[in-house]
């Protein structure tokens, strides 16, 4: 498990034990309800109430399967969209040789999204459907079930931009946002970690998924973790904003490339026989050692 998700089912728990009734939630891109889902144990466990949004048909079956029995849920089979109506959307098949255990969880309103991971899942054209599903704005939803969250929950490949977009968080914001932004637009990607801060939200993201939350959501002492993890050498996740602290926007994956870039820089200088090179390594062990900047040097040997 990473950093990430560590954090985030801490915070979750933590919000599940101190708000003083169950959590209040929607999940928008539930799947099947338990593959790689981040809420799930919370549901299960604590008897979170919300609604779940999925529009995939048979994954909408299993994931009302999953919670059979689980009251105080509600679920829509729908997409989340900036406008109410019919979009195209691509579903990946349920086939039982295919060749990943994941390849459902790559649907998608973007087909591009889907075929970045050609490499992984081969043959993965031959998975793509493409379906008609209704789209409704979120707002509408929350509005149609009367929920107000306290958790947001979004994944969508690609999508989750929009989702936000198309609910206004200043009239009701949520605690906790979890959203995907690994496969936003890079414009798209800003606008989304400006708009947490906009709403006051400590953003925490790494290169696939970002936390948002509000500081008074969590203890001090989480948010001192948090903040140490960031500014650690080789951070695996970064922050937006922390009061107090200035804003960044740089990705894990771009400080990590960075560092390594760095490092092999440094690797190449102090491995480098070139004369040239090394002078100015040279000079400062004659500095250290009591030489006269500007004297000859040792001759060595074969120079």
């Amino acid at each position: 498990m990473g950093q990430l998700a560590a954090i985030s089912r801490y915070v979750f728990g933590h919000v599940s034990e101190r708000l003083g009734r169950p959590v209040r939630f929607v999940q928008i891109g539930a799947h099947d309800g338990h593959s790689g889902d981040p809420i799930h144990d919370f549901i299960l466990r604590y008897g979170w109430q919300g609604l779940l949004v999925e529009p995939v048909p048979f994954l909408f079956a299993d994931l009302k399967q999953t919670y059979r029995g689980v009251a105080e849920l509600v679920f829509e089979n729908c997409a989340v969209g900036e406008e109410a109506g019919t979009k195209t959307f691509y579903a990946m098949r349920p086939r039982a040789d295919a060749p990943v255990t994941w390849h459902s969880q790559l649907s998608s309103f973007d087909r591009e999204v889907i075929l970045k991971h050609r490499d992984e899942v081969p043959d993965l054209e031959r998975y793509i459907e493409e379906i008609a599903v209704r789209t409704e704005r979120l707002d509408q939803l929350l509005d149609r079930h009367s929920i107000w969250p306290d958790l947001l929950v979004i994944d969508t490949e690609g999508h989750d931009y929009k989702v936000l977009r198309s609910y206004d968080c200043t009239r009701h914001r949520p605690q906790i946002i979890y959203f995907e932004h690994r496969h936003l637009q890079e414009d798209e990607r800003r606008e989304a970690l400006a708009l947490m801060m906009r709403l006051g939200l400590i953003a925490i993201f790494d290169h696939e998924n970002c936390l948002a939350l509000d500081a008074q959501a969590v203890p001090a002492s989480v948010l001192t973790l948090i903040e140490e993890m960031a500014g650690s050498a080789r951070p695996s996740i970064a922050l937006n904003a922390v009061p107090g602290h200035a804003a960044h926007f740089a990705t894990v994956d771009a400080l990590s490339a960075r560092v390594a870039q760095l490092e092999r820089a440094q690797k190449a200088l102090l491995g480098s026989t070139s004369w040239r090179v090394t002078a100015p390594l040279r000079g400062l062990v004659h500095l250290l050692r009591g030489v006269r900047p500007g004297s000859a040097p040792r001759s060595r040997p074969g120079a």
